[in-house]
């Protein structure tokens, strides 16, 4: 509503009209067509004032003459008369009121040329109320537009601002990665120097060490193969001797048997017997010297093997633990 719609609105004629009303409908069980006629034709004065108002433009009106008209009938001799007429009944206080009006009629007409009929001025005023609501969602949404306007101005200048951090920081993030990458660049690079030196003399290092190693392995190798023959040149004679006197032993045996036999039997049964005897006392001197080359053999071949066992322990060939020492691999290597 408008500013002239809302002092039309708030005007007091619209209060007398509404209570002068209500005074002259009083009714009253004592009653005679005097008293009606009056109370009709105040009601009717009444309707028209009523009626007019209702026609008017609320925001184009004679407000002035409405003033005038309202004061006429706030008058003592219109609204104290009806006023008193609602309390007694009495036909005079109607009489006095229709006089008074008599001399507004007037300007009742006056101000009724200004009116329109009140149901075009109720479609014209529905027409302006709903233009008002129109203008006002209008307001409501262009503030609405306004203030989202607004914010999505300033979440523009923020998003701005963050994507100048953002680019501020990828550059000063990717500087520092350039300068990361360059310095690890220079230290792998020095680093890999540095093993590589340390390798390459660590190699050499570990070649000189193997070279005295095998320098040393190879004197106690050879000390150890001189004395191992040494044992077994030591050991082979003394089962020589052994041998040689056990097999002297026998053949002294034999000897003496052959003595007793031949002198309990005669020649020819001793030299038949003896000779079975010497010929037994050769097989027997026979497998002592072949067992005794086995046996020198195979002292030969344990020394060998020992010999080359220590050989492969200090060269690291292969390990020279029981479960798994491999003789075919040692071989091959």
């Amino acid at each position: 509503m408008s500013r002239w719609s809302d002092q039309f609105g708030k005007h007091a004629i619209h209060e007398t009209i509404r209570q002068s009303q209500e005074w002259a409908q009083e009714e009253f069980e004592e009653t005679n067509s005097e008293l009606e006629a009056e109370r009709r034709r105040v009601l009717k004065v009444l309707g028209v004032i009523s009626s007019t108002i209702e026609g008017m433009d609320p925001e184009f009106y004679p407000e002035d003459q409405l003033t005038q008209l309202n004061n006429h009938m706030r008058h003592q001799h219109f609204w104290n008369q009806l006023n008193a007429y609602a309390k007694n009944g009495d036909a005079q206080n109607l009489q006095i009121a229709n006089d008074h009006m008599n001399s507004q009629v007037p300007l009742i007409y006056q101000i009724a040329a200004k009116s329109i009929a009140p149901e075009s001025q109720k479609a014209i005023k529905g027409v302006e109320d709903a233009f008002d609501r129109f203008c006002k969602t209008i307001e409501v949404a262009e503030a609405k537009f306004d203030a989202t306007l607004a914010e999505g101005g300033a979440a523009l200048s923020s998003l701005q601002q963050r994507v100048s951090d953002l680019e501020a920081a990828h550059k000063a993030l990717t500087e520092q990665t350039e300068q990361a990458f360059n310095d690890w660049s220079t230290e792998y690079t020095e680093a890999q120097n540095e093993r590589s030196t340390k390798f390459s003399n660590s190699e050499i290092d570990r070649t000189k060490t193997f070279e005295q190693s095998l320098k040393v392995i190879e004197g106690k190798s050879d000390e150890r193969q001189e004395k191992v023959f040494s044992e077994l040149a030591v050991l082979l004679d003394k089962r020589d001797k052994e041998a040689s006197k056990q097999a002297h032993e026998i053949l002294s045996d034999m000897e003496i048997k052959h003595q007793s036999i031949l002198k309990t039997y005669d020649i020819v049964a001793g030299d038949g017997v003896a000779g079975g005897y010497k010929k037994t006392a050769k097989d027997e001197g026979d497998a002592a010297n072949l067992w005794r080359k086995i046996a020198m053999r195979s002292f030969i071949a344990a020394a060998l093997w020992t010999l080359f066992k220590v050989i492969a322990y200090w060269s690291g060939w292969v390990s020279t633990t029981p479960a798994s020492f491999d003789g075919t691999v040692a071989l091959t290597c």
